[in-house]
């Protein structure tokens, strides 16, 4: 079992929404997968799915240079989330 403290699907997608969030432009790719296998307990096949369902239920949006960008929808439902976990997420993501 991975000893990071992120496993299940809502948790990677959360993240990956936060990180989505907060970032000035638009992410390649492998900078999104870089930001978030940031801990050790997600996996790779998990976090594609994960990056894939967001894009398929509009929290993101691929732009035309193939880049992450998060909508409008995938802002208001990581705020709603993030009320009760930015702490959390903090210390998980400056944790290294």
């Amino acid at each position: 079992m991975a000893a990071g403290f992120i496993h299940d699907q809502l948790e990677i997608k959360f993240l990956i929404l936060y990180i989505a969030a907060r970032v000035s432009e638009p992410l390649p790719p492998e900078g999104m997968q870089e930001l978030t296998m940031c801990d050790d307990g997600i996996d790779y096949f998990a976090y594609a799915e994960c990056l894939n369902d967001l894009v398929q239920t509009e929290h993101l949006r691929l732009t035309e240079e193939g880049c992450y960008a998060i909508t409008p929808k995938g802002l208001k439902n990581s705020e709603i989330c993030e009320s009760g976990c930015e702490s959390v997420l903090h210390s998980l993501l400056h944790w290294r």
